[in-house]
């Protein structure tokens, strides 16, 4: 019986890591979008992005 309760272990903590990546991937769009909102339209000069991040 210890490899099925190692087993249900193993997945339950694979589900609550899956899950506390997709709260970060959430979070980080949310920031992205927020600073994108905030930044100059492109069109008058400004730039959505600094010089650093782009290629």
């Amino acid at each position: 019986m210890g490899g099925l309760e190692r087993f249900y272990r193993d997945v339950r903590a694979f589900r609550i890591h899956k899950g506390t990546s997709q709260v970060h991937q959430i979070g980080i769009g949310k920031a992205l979008l927020r600073n994108a909102a905030q930044a100059e339209p492109a069109s008058r000069g400004g730039q959505l992005f600094s010089a650093s991040a782009t290629p």
